[in-house]
C-alpha cells in the first residue's frame, strides 16, 4: 500500500510540474545546458550580444520558430541555498499526567496534556557546483546539511503524577510515578547528489531538462527522556540510516519577457538502499540497566523531492535569486516513535513510516 502511495504521489508531482511547464509560451531567453536562459541582448562577458539572431527550429515541443541570440554562454554554475524546514511525523509522545489516586490495576486517567517531543522549523543549507558538458547538457554535485532539535518538559504536583509513555511495559518501573520529566528529540540529515542534466525541450523563454544521477543519504535521529522523583529513569534511542542509490528527475524554468522575473519547478525521485541501525536503552538510578537492545535492518528508502518557486535574474543572466517551497518525503523509514512501539510490543516485523521535511528554500546562484 505504501509503495502504491509513493508511486501515486510521484506521478501526481510530475504531472503537476509537467503541466505547468508544458504551457509555457516561447520566450526571449537563450536556452543553456542548465535548463534556464540568458536574456536576449546579453551574453557571457556581460556586454551586448551580437545583433545576429539564430532561428530556433520549429518543432511540436518548442512551438513557433523564435529568434535567439548567438554567442558564448556561461560554463560554470555555483549556488548556495538556505533551508528553513520542519520535520513531520517524527514526534514522540513521551509522558502524561494522570490521577495519582488510582489503585493498582486501574486504568490511568489523563488529567493534563500529552507531553510530545515535536520539532518545529530549523535551519540548514545546500551548496553546489555545475559545469556545462555541451550545449544541451551539464553535470554537477551538491551537498545538503540539515539539523533540527526540540526540548520538552512536564511537571505536576501531588496527588497528580507523571507516567512514562516510552518505558518498556515489562520492567518493574513501568508503572512508576514521577513529578517531573524532560525530553529532547533531534532529527538530522545529510545528502550528497551527483547529477547529469540534459535539455529535451527548450525555446527562448526557458526549457525542460531531465536529470539522472546518484545520491548518498544519511539520516540520524536521537531521542532521550529523563524522569525525576526518588530516583532518575532514562529512556534513550538512537537511529542511524546510511545508504546510496539512483536519482531521477525533471526540472524547468520559465522566464518572463519584459522583466527579470522567472518561475521554476523541480521534482526528483531517489531510491536509496542502505541499513537502519537502532538502539533502545532504559535504565534507572537504583536498578542500573533495565533494557538495552538494538536492531538492524536493510531496506530501500524512496525519497520524493518537489519544489516550486519564483525569482529574479540579472540582465546578463549570470546572477539569480529564487525563493521557493519544498517538500521532501522519505518513505519506508524507521523513526524513534515507531521503534519505541516496536520494543514495547516486542514486534519488529512491520516498522516503517514516512518522514517528511517541508519548508522554504532561498537560493543565490552565479553563472560564469
Amino acid at each position: 500500500m505504501k509503495t502504491r502511495t509513493f508511486l501515486a504521489v510521484l506521478a501526481a508531482g510530475c504531472f503537476v510540474t509537467g503541466t505547468a511547464m508544458a504551457q509555457w509560451a516561447p520566450s526571449g531567453m537563450y536556452p543553456n545546458a542548465w535548463g534556464g536562459g540568458v536574456p536576449v541582448g546579453y551574453f557571457e562577458q556581460g556586454g551586448p550580444a551580437p545583433q545576429t539572431l539564430t532561428p530556433v527550429p520549429e518543432s511540436p515541443s518548442t512551438g513557433p520558430t523564435e529568434a535567439c541570440p548567438t554567442g558564448r554562454l556561461p560554463v560554470w554554475q555555483v549556488w548556495g541555498e538556505y533551508l528553513y524546514l520542519r520535520p513531520s511525523d517524527v514526534d514522540v509522545p513521551w509522558a502524561v499526567a494522570i490521577n495519582g489516586a488510582i489503585q493498582q490495576g486501574d486504568v490511568p486517567i489523563q488529567v493534563g496534556r500529552i507531553a510530545n517531543a515535536d520539532i518545529d522549523f530549523d535551519s540548514g543549507f545546500r551548496v553546489g557546483v555545475g559545469r556545462v558538458v555541451d550545449e544541451c547538457s551539464s553535470a554537477g554535485v551538491s551537498y545538503t546539511f540539515f539539523e533540527s532539535h526540540s526540548n520538552d518538559s512536564l511537571s505536576t504536583d501531588a496527588p497528580l503524577v507523571l507516567r512514562s509513555l516510552v518505558a518498556h511495559p515489562g520492567t518493574l518501573t513501568a508503572a512508576a510515578d514521577y513529578l517531573r520529566g524532560i525530553a529532547s528529540n533531534d532529527v538530522d540529515f545529510q545528502l550528497i547528489d551527483a547529477d547529469y542534466r540534459h535539455i529535451f525541450r527548450s525555446n527562448c523563454y526557458g526549457s525542460w531538462n531531465w536529470l539522472v544521477g546518484g545520491r548518498y543519504a544519511q539520516l540520524e535521529q536521537d531521542f532521550s527522556s529523563t524522569f525525576f522523583n526518588n530516583g532518575v529513569e532514562n529512556v534513550l534511542t538512537d537511529i542511524r540510516f546510511y545508504g546510496g542509490g539512483i536519482r531521477l528527475g525533471l526540472e524547468g524554468e520559465r522566464h518572463f519577457q519584459n522583466c527579470n522575473l522567472m518561475v521554476y519547478g523541480r521534482s526528483a525521485a531517489s531510491f536509496v538502499a542502505g541499513d537502519f541501525r537502532a538502539r533502545y536503552f532504559q535504565g534507572q538510578s537504583f536498578t542500573s540497566v533495565e533494557v538495552d537492545t538494538n536492531w538492524r535492518g536493510s531496506r530501500v528508502v524512496p525519497i520524493l523531492d518537489l519544489e516550486l518557486g519564483s525569482g529574479w535574474v540579472s540582465d546578463n543572466g549570470c546572477v539569480m535569486f529564487t525563493v521557493g517551497y519544498m517538500v521532501s518525503a522519505w518513505f519506508n523509514a524507521v523513526d524513534a516513535d515507531t521503534f519505541i512501539r516496536g520494543v514495547q510490543s516486542n514486534n519488529f516485523s512491520d516498522m516503517d513510516d514516512t518522514v517528511v521535511f517541508d519548508g522554504l528554500v532561498g537560493r543565490a546562484e552565479i553563472r560564469f
